[in-house]
């Protein structure tokens, strides 16, 4: 019924701050927003068992903090919760059961006050790294150095989409340092960047930018590479086919008299710069056969090709194992005693601490401090009290089980092979119980096939020659595509929400009623009132922020 729905709706919106998101382009909203978005539209089906893939991935503490509520708010519905995820330290709050993954099989089953209390060595024995790999000795203070960049009086405001300012009075970054910029999804952080890049052009806001004594008018992306200053974003901007080379010097190619490329000097001179940054492969290696990590250096490579001087890197590590991470921040250290300067935005506290002389927190589109290794408490939870306003002294609560006797999903035998490579095992003979009201997390390694089996029970939506039994309620059922999933009460968040979770062309309130049109049409034909109603009602629950409706 439709008032049955909306009731529902109201508790999700609620329960996830989404009031404001309502008919906004999913474009212009921050990765936290968008999760909570995915999460919506995954409430709006009201299912019985939803399977979240890597729901912590790119977000900071606060909106993990809001998307724990809401899996315990599942919890309390005695909802049944699988989680796949590789951050195990966000398992340990809200799983009441963590299974651990290794090459495609379930090896070893903690709860999760088992696995919190385990020893470092019987995380190594498990292959596992430990929880914080980037642990330093808290490093002398930096030297004062004279500022390269002096941001005053800086205001931005998106006009079109409602009222969502960044407001930055003052803001110095000195040379030569490595300065971390953190806050929550929708800080404000990416638009500060921007600026600094040429791509929100001068007069879309007003303020001053000074670099290097003189003030900043930057038209493009041109302009600040003419300075000095490069930023690489998070989905990095090379092209598969293209050798590496080719990428490196795109819409800046060497030519020779004749006009034509030097190709000759184009790899020679790749080479040289890919030598830099400790990239040992030929110039002429295509982008598609080499991994992520290196393509992150070929990122940085093509950042010295353009002599950089200010480096600005978002969410660097954010597809990068732990050894690739520390080896890019390292990286960044030898870079700096040469001089270069570089700016980290990322959400992964443990990182900033290794690396940055300096971190800018910045909370609801404003600077709130900065501070300085060596001087300040450069701590996690010092950190996170300055992006949440309030400190975090229980960060594993107690809380109570609501598990009950009930089965809600079970497989048995469960083997799924690689799509393109059939002979290939990617989960070997997987078996487990989820009962009514539990949360169970899927940890391991990559590769240990936790997002694969997911994908497969959601309908085989990934996977060939899938064999085993998949039960729920008791029922032995056969999921032959996602709709099948739907119609049995599971619900799927993707871990790439922008690929395979959200239309970004679309806007929210398509994408919160998309999985479930049956809820908003009348013989067939979609009800828009009942539609923004409901995409209303999850905005609310989800507490996401947003410029406009």
């Amino acid at each position: 019924p439709v008032s049955e729905m909306r009731e529902r709706l109201e508790e999700t919106v609620h329960s996830l701050k989404l009031e404001k998101l309502l008919n906004r382009s999913l474009f212009a909203l921050s990765g936290g927003e968008k999760q909570k978005i995915a999460c919506a539209s995954a409430d709006a089906i009201h299912p019985d068992i939803f399977v979240l893939d890597e729901p912590s991935s790119n977000l900071d503490i606060a909106t993990i903090e809001d998307l724990i509520g809401v899996i315990r708010h599942w919890q309390s519905e005695k909802k049944t919760v699988i989680v796949a995820e590789h951050r195990l330290y966000y398992l340990v709050p809200y799983a009441d059961r963590i299974l651990y993954m290794k090459h495609g099989s379930i090896v070893q089953e903690f709860t999760g006050a088992e696995f919190q209390k385990l020893p470092p060595d019987k995380l190594q024995g498990m292959g596992l790294r430990a929880l914080d790999p980037f642990h330093l000795p808290p490093e002398a203070a930096p030297k004062p150095a004279a500022p390269q960049l002096h941001i005053k009086g800086f205001q931005f405001s998106y006009e079109k989409h409602g009222p969502l300012n960044v407001d930055i009075p003052d803001l110095t970054l000195p040379q030569g340092e490595i300065i971390g910029i953190i806050g929550n999804n929708g800080a404000g952080k990416s638009t500060l960047m921007n600026v600094l890049s040429g791509q929100y052009p001068y007069g879309s806001y007003t303020g001053t930018v000074t670099y290097e004594g003189e003030e900043c008018k930057f038209k493009n992306l041109n302009d600040s590479e003419a300075k000095g200053i490069v930023i690489i974003h998070q989905e990095l901007a090379l092209i598969p086919l293209l050798s590496i080379g080719e990428n490196m010097f795109l819409g800046n190619e060497i030519k020779n008299k004749s006009g034509s490329i030097d190709w000759d000097r184009t790899y020679s001179e790749a080479e040289k710069h890919m030598a830099q940054v400790g990239l040992h492969e030929s110039a002429q290696t295509l982008i598609k056969d080499i991994g992520t990590g290196k393509q992150q250096l070929v990122e940085i490579a093509k950042a010295f090709s353009k002599k950089v001087k200010l480096l600005i890197l978002d969410e660097p590590t954010s597809s990068l194992n732990d050894e690739d991470a520390k080896m890019l921040l390292d990286l960044l250290m030898e870079f700096k005693k040469n001089g270069l300067t570089s700016i980290i935005i990322t959400h992964k506290l443990n990182e900033i601490i290794y690396c940055a002389d300096r971190c800018t927190i910045i909370r609801d589109g404003t600077t709130i401090e900065t501070l300085t290794k060596g001087v300040d408490d450069l701590s996690e939870d010092r950190i996170i009290k300055g992006m949440v306003g309030r400190s975090m002294d229980d960060r594993y609560p107690t809380r109570k089980h609501n598990v009950s006797k009930e089965v809600m999903l079970e497989v048995k035998d469960w083997t799924v092979h690689h799509p393109l490579y059939p002979e290939k095992i990617v989960d070997n003979k997987i078996n487990c119980k989820v009962h009514r009201g539990e949360v169970v997390g899927f940890s391991g390694l990559q590769g240990a096939g936790r997002t694969e089996f997911a994908m497969s029970v959601f309908g085989k939506s990934y996977g060939s020659n899938i064999s085993g039994e998949l039960y729920i309620k008791g029922e032995k059922v056969n999921l032959k595509n996602p709709h099948d999933a739907i119609r049995h009460g599971l619900a799927y968040v993707t871990e790439d929400r922008k690929t395979n979770g959200l239309i970004l062309g679309e806007s929210i309130r398509f994408n919160t009623t998309l999985a479930r049109l049956s809820k908003v049409c009348e013989k067939g034909i979609i009800n828009t009132d009942m539609e923004v109603h409901m995409a209303d009602e999850m905005t609310k629950e989800m507490g996401t922020k947003t410029p406009s409706n």
